[in-house]
């Protein structure tokens, strides 16, 4: 797994980490607070979908 980005969205994510490492992830990243961060870092400009929130 060393290889691979694993990202907080849902339940079963947060209850693994509590299972493998003691504790919950410290905030939860869902699909909507993730990807229009991703978008902004990755083409270096606001996207729209960002703007909405």
């Amino acid at each position: 797994m060393g290889g691979f980005l694993v990202l907080n969205d849902g339940i079963g994510v947060d209850l693994a980490s509590h299972l493998f490492h003691g504790e919950p992830f410290p905030a939860n990243m869902n699909g909507t607070d993730f990807v229009p961060a991703f978008l902004n870092r990755a083409c270096g400009c606001s996207c729209s979908a960002a703007r909405r929130r």
